[in-house]
């Protein structure tokens, strides 16, 4: 037998004038099924007192219901989908059961997609889509994107059991080149030249040690790159790889750099064409998106409200935005400091020491002797202490005295030698005939070659 599919209940009007009544329109309460494809109006009441002359009106009123609910409003129900977004802390079988799902099915989907995928895996900002059957019927499909390239989708087979799908798309390593003219800021402009945002935050970093972004970048200095891109078939990318060679020229300056991993502890660094380390001892700013919001020296103090040497920099910047270690070193001190709130301060080589601030809180593990390494989140932003706003308060000292951080001149990192200096040089030569390959004439540009 059809099942029935219940449509409402509403007024009907009748445009028919009953003989002998003075009247010109009257309503009827109805509801509409509709079974096996025929229409079928269930009178409930009438307005008023004309039940002798409804049998006269029912062929009326049953045209005006065909009229308002046509076939075009009886779709079939399609499946509930739902897609959720990951939040701190969720797990995949409590996402499931927060959906209606019973424990015991979202465990043993779980199970199935623990074959492929470790479930722990999933993080904040993630989204997991759910499909279940028209009209509450069983969960059908679970599916998530753990990355770009990676699609899993958990489904329901004839039997009840659950399956997993593992589709991984096949991506081919590209070099690409891309050239442009700064205009507003290094960020906008690489990613107009069609430089994807990873790398350009990549491209970022890696200059952040020596390159005050704020003061020294201006309109009309130029970037150089050749990256590692990962294309689908279809050409498209996917993803973002390593930088290989970057150049800003600055004003008439140009600050080329190239990846190499050093053979000894197979750490990857950029490096002058000579062989030096493009990393200062120091960064210049230990807080990414950092505006610089009061120098080092005198300045009238803003809690205190009279003149008073600043011994530090100030960088403006949301509470809990993350404040990184500026350089290798050890960890003196982590703890509340009297106006500077929660402050830690980092000793580093060659006499120099560093220290942060104002912090909302300091880093799991951040206490006195803990060896730190350069660009290590320690601590978060905040507006502890004498202070008036979330921001970070950073002093540079040398032999226990401050000195401004901006204007130091700070030692650079490593100096390659022997064999690593002959394999880095022949890195060179290999990044420089892929940059004649493809030469990426024009302002901006992004040319290609696939990687043998």
């Amino acid at each position: 037998m059809a099942r029935p599919v219940w449509l409402g209940v509403g007024w009907v009007s009748s445009g028919t004038r009953p003989q002998g009544l003075a009247f010109e329109r009257r309503r009827f309460a109805a509801a509409a099924l509709f079974v096996g494809g025929t229409l079928t109006l269930l009178y409930l009441g009438i307005s008023s007192a004309v039940a002798a002359r409804r049998a006269a009106l029912d062929a009326d009123a049953l045209e005006k219901a065909r009229i308002v609910l046509t076939l075009q409003e009886l779709r079939p129900l399609g499946p509930d989908v739902r897609t959720i977004e990951v939040e701190r802390g969720d797990t995949l079988t409590g996402i499931l059961v927060d959906q209606g799902i019973a424990d015991f099915e979202a465990r043993a989907a779980v199970s199935a997609l623990s074959a492929v995928y470790d479930p722990t895996s999933i993080r904040a900002r993630q989204t997991v889509t759910v499909t279940f059957a028209p009209e509450g019927s069983p969960l059908v499909s679970i599916a998530l994107k753990p990355s770009v390239e990676r699609d899993l989708l958990i489904k329901r087979g004839e039997d009840g059991a659950f399956a997993v799908e593992d589709n991984v798309k096949q991506l081919a390593a590209v070099e690409r080149r891309a050239k442009g003219v700064i205009d507003g800021s290094l960020y906008a402009s690489a990613v107009a030249a069609g430089v994807p945002d990873a790398v350009v935050v990549d491209l970022i970093h890696i200059y952040s040690y020596d390159v005050d972004f704020q003061r020294e970048v201006k309109a009309g200095d130029k970037f150089d790159l050749l990256y590692t891109t990962y294309v689908d078939e279809t050409g498209a990318a996917i993803k973002g790889g390593d930088i290989q060679y970057a150049e800003l020229t600055l004003g008439r300056e140009k600050k080329p750099l190239y990846r190499f991993t050093t053979a000894d502890d197979n750490v990857t660094d950029y490096y002058t064409p000579k062989g030096w380390s493009g990393k200062r001892q120091l960064m210049r700013t230990p807080v990414d998106g950092a505006r610089l919001s009061s120098k080092f020296g005198l300045r009238r103090h803003p809690v205190l409200g009279y003149t008073k040497m600043h011994k530090g920099v100030d960088f403006a910047a949301p509470k809990g935005t993350p404040v990184m270690a500026s350089g290798n070193g050890v960890v003196r001190q982590a703890r509340w400091h009297g106006g500077y709130g929660n402050f830690i301060e980092l000793t580093h080589s060659n006499s120099y020491s560093t220290g942060y601030g104002h912090l909302s809180r300091i880093a799991r593990g951040i206490k006195p002797g803990v060896r730190v390494r350069q660009g290590q989140v320690i601590a978060y932003v905040g507006s502890t202490g004498r202070s008036t706003g979330p921001h970070l308060h950073y002093e540079v000292m040398l032999k226990s005295k401050q000195i401004n951080p901006m204007g130091v001149k700070l030692p650079t990192g490593r100096e390659l030698t022997g064999k690593d200096l002959l394999a880095f040089q022949a890195n060179v030569g290999r990044v420089q005939t892929a940059l004649n390959a493809v030469p990426g004439e024009g302002a901006k540009v992004a040319q290609a070659r696939t990687l043998p």
